[in-house]
């Protein structure tokens, strides 16, 4: 509640010697009568704004409705002061027809606000009232195009406007006595509410557009539409923003204090948070150390103190004290193997360096972990290098005496020594191991170029026939085990590949199979398909 104050009485009385004045004066004539809808258009757009747009946090439901009923209303009093009699446009009818529409539609909305105002809805049905009121605007303004499917005869007959045109300007006036008594704790909305409750008994009956009861209502409904919309205003701008100086002025130091340390500690947040992605590049123990020293050093806020085993480390400011024993009202934290000391006036300081602390450990250990693990991958890597050296120079080294062995019993087939065909058989035999024992030695030697990347791929013309003295020499190994030995080559005859490769890696095969099967058969197919 709040006393109307002098502008409360002045608004209404002036508004209505404003039209009295200007009717003594001027006359009433169509000028007249749109100069005062349009002043009536103005408040009702007015009040729409300061009921339904500002401000949210003092809005209601009923003060919803109303502003949605008198947005609704201007839209049909404009076109109803256009059309009005005395002008290019008039259409007596039309006008009588969306003065009557305008009426219906503020007279449900009244209705609607003031049953609300007494009842206590749930918030479902609450909602649902609060959209069907939004749509009063909407239906004022299709009626301005629905209009000619009503009948003219419930409006007017004969010239005369029905009963239905007084009832309706009394109905208008009973709503506004009613939600003015309601409101009757707030004076400036009382007098509005009884001022327009009159200006609408002044509509019920008149012998003519330009009477003088029609000046008498109009000056009393721009009288009241006024005095709600200096309520409107005073209640939902005026006070908000007295409230908000009062408070201002009561708790404004304390707002301001507030403020600052909000920021402050955002700002050492932030600064936490940056330190956090700075910590990530750190190398050692070392750095991931310094950076944190230097960053509270820098916050004159934070007493500083770091000791490791006893020993001071660092400290900030300078004029900390030495001793261990001196911090005992200090908060104490692990960080590393460091014992650090933190005070702040700001208890979430700590806290938050704390965090940091912990996220300090957990990057030592992996950056720990991270040197770890490569130097382990170097001694893997130089064990391996180690392995593949030997891996080559033994493969070379076998491979000469083999060499020496191999090209002594092409000599010995070949006479060099004297007659040899006694030894036709051991000889066969031994070549075919030196031939085994050189795949061998070319297969090491090749997995050792594979592992190191320097195994290459030779492409030439081949024909499957190049592959048949390796099967028959597995074949003869296998007839010698008692297997039955059955392998086979189908598809393109003709190819190109890597000889040595093809040859190794069926011989490799071949010589498994034979190898490792005591007894039964070794069946085998080598396809080549044709190249698309």
């Amino acid at each position: 509640m709040y006393k109307v104050s002098a502008l409360g009485y002045i608004v209404p009385i002036f508004s209505f010697s404003w039209v009295i004045g200007w009717y003594s004066a001027f006359g009433y004539n169509y000028l007249a009568h749109f100069l005062f809808e349009m002043i009536a258009v103005v408040a009702l757009g007015g009040l729409f704004l300061l009921l339904v747009v500002l401000p949210k946090e003092r809005r209601s439901l009923p003060l919803h409705i109303m502003g949605m009923a008198f947005l609704g209303t201007a839209i049909l009093e404009f076109a109803h002061a256009v059309v009005y009699p005395g002008y290019t446009l008039s259409n007596a009818e039309y006008t009588v027809e969306l003065w009557i529409y305008s009426r219906i539609v503020m007279v449900f909305g009244l209705m609607l606000s003031y049953i609300v105002s007494t009842k206590t809805l749930r918030y479902d049905i609450q909602k649902q009232i609060r959209n069907l009121s939004s749509l009063l605007p909407v239906f004022s303004a299709s009626l301005l195009f629905l209009h000619r499917y009503i009948p003219d005869y419930l409006f007017y007959k004969n010239g005369v406007t029905t009963l239905l045109k007084s009832s309706l300007e009394l109905i208008f006036a009973t709503c506004f006595i009613f939600l003015g008594w309601k409101s009757r704790k707030e004076p400036a909305f009382f007098i509005g509410a009884i001022l327009n409750a009159i200006a609408h008994v002044m509509f019920i009956s008149y012998a003519g557009v330009f009477s003088y009861n029609i000046v008498l209502g109009h000056a009393f409904m721009l009288s009241g539409l006024n005095t709600l919309v200096w309520w409107a205003v005073k209640k939902y701008l005026i006070l908000p923003f007295r409230e908000v100086e009062e408070l201002a002025k009561q708790f404004g130091g304390k707002l301001n204090a507030i403020s600052k340390t909000v920021n402050e500690r955002v700002e050492f947040l932030n600064a936490i948070i940056n330190l956090k992605s700075e910590l990530l590049n750190a190398q050692d123990e070392k750095e991931l150390l310094d950076r944190i020293i230097s960053f509270i050093s820098r916050n004159p806020y934070v007493n500083f103190a770091l000791f490791q085993e006893g020993k001071l480390v660092a400290r900030h400011p300078e004029n900390l004290p030495n001793s261990v024993e001196k911090y005992a009202d200090f908060e104490k934290f692990k960080v590393l193997s460091f014992d650090a000391y933190i005070k702040s006036p700001d208890r979430a300081v700590p806290k938050l360096l704390e965090d940091l602390f912990l996220r300090t450990d957990i990057l030592a250990q992996n950056i720990k972990n991270s040197k770890e693990l490569k130097n382990l991958n170097q001694k893997i890597r130089e064990q391996e290098e180690i392995r593949l050296n030997f891996q080559r120079a033994v493969s070379h080294e076998l491979k000469t005496p083999l060499n020496v062995i191999t090209g002594n019993l092409q000599l010995i087939e070949m006479g060099v020594f004297g007659d040899s065909s006694n030894l036709s058989e051991p000889l066969q035999s031994m070549e075919n191991a030196s031939k085994y024992m050189l795949e061998l030695i070319d297969n090491l030697m090749n997995l050792s170029r594979l592992e190191t990347g320097r195994l290459t791929v030779k492409y030439m013309p081949l024909k499957t026939d190049d592959f048949e003295p390796i099967v028959a020499q597995y074949k003869t190994l296998a007839t010698q085990k008692r297997l039955e030995f059955n392998f086979k080559f189908s598809g393109e005859q003709e190819f190109s590949g890597d000889y040595k490769l093809l040859s190794s890696m069926l011989s490799n095969l071949l010589s498994n199979a034979v190898k490792y099967t005591t007894n039964g058969k070794v069946k085998g197919q080598m396809k080549i398909s044709k190249k698309v």
